[in-house]
This record gives C-alpha cells, structure tokens and sequence, in this order.
C-alpha cells in the first residue's frame, strides 16, 4: 500500500502549528506562498488577513495536462484502449499520451472512496481558485507550448538549479549554508 495518503493526512496535521507561528509573528507577512498539498495554508492565510499564493512546482507541461484531463476526463476506462494514444483536449495537436499514462491521482479522481482524492477534495478543495495567486515552476526551453492553459498564472523559473552546475567559489556566494548540495 502506498503511503502518499498517510503523508497527505499528515501534512493536514501541520495547520494547528502553523496557525499558531502565523499568529505569533509580530506583524503578519505580505503573502504566504505554499505548496498546492497544502490547502490548508490557504485558510490560514485567510483568517490571518495574509495574501496566499499556490505553487506548483511540477512542470508547466505536466500541469497543463493534468489540469486539462480534469476539466475533459477521458471516456469510461472499459470504452479506451489504454495502450492507444490521444490528444489531450488544449494541448498542441502533437501532445499525445495513453491512458497508462494518465497520473493515479487524476485518473482517480472521480473515486470518492479514495484516500487521495478525498484528501483533494476536503483538504485542498478550491485553494488554487480562491488564493491570490498561482506561480508555476517553468523551464522556458521545454514548456513554452504548453504555457497557454495557464496564461493566468505567474511563471517563473527554473526555481532549483543543482549546486554540480556551479564552481566552488560560486556555489560559496550563491549557497553559502549548502542548502542545494
């Protein structure tokens, strides 16, 4: 059995604690940005008077299409070959993926018994729409056609280069605490 559904659940667990650190700052921030898992965070924010903006840090291409098979879901599974590409509906005409392909998550989705898909619904519900905000990680050089489905988000990256592409006197200045080894 996977643990993703006991991580989720135990993310959830962090909204009392981070309620109380929000509430303990001596003036509140301007925004809060956190992970799209964390719904939680949205409501926090909320209550606190605090700006919330979502992010993403899957690729604009992998958002994209599983934002479009959320909005169009593929037919009944028992009416697809899963081994037959499709074109996914918004994406470049060349975009095709097999239903194989489809992540469990979305694929799931329409499963109210899941552990996961519950977690998105209660937990994480509409905070991409109610938040003030969307930053999506992009490559520019891979996902650039595939940036129209998102044109209401903020773009921005790549926001992680691994410390091997700097020198060491570089990585001294850029890392000084080692925090992308």
């Amino acid at each position: 059995m996977s643990l993703f559904p006991s991580f989720l659940r135990a993310t959830a667990r962090l909204r009392e604690p981070f309620t109380n650190f929000l509430t303990s700052l001596p003036s509140p921030p301007l925004a809060l940005v956190s992970d799209f898992f964390l719904g939680f965070t949205h409501h926090v924010a909320t209550d606190a008077g605090v700006r919330h903006v979502v992010f993403h840090g899957m690729s604009c291409f992998s958002m994209a299409i599983c934002k479009a098979l959320i909005t169009r879901p593929l037919a009944a599974a028992s009416s697809v070959d899963l081994s037959a590409p499709f074109h996914v509906h918004g994406m470049p005409e060349h975009v095709a993926i097999t239903a194989d392909e489809i992540p469990d998550a979305v694929e799931k989705l329409a499963d109210l018994e899941d552990p996961v898909t519950r977690f998105f619904i209660d937990e994480i519900g509409y905070s991409d729409v109610l938040s003030w905000g969307i930053l999506v990680n992009i490559v520019t050089a891979l996902d650039e056609d595939y940036v129209a489905p998102l044109e209401s988000f903020w773009l921005a990256g790549p926001l992680f280069l691994t410390a091997s592409d700097m020198s060491e006197l570089e990585e001294e200045e850029e890392d000084p605490k080692g925090c992308l080894s």
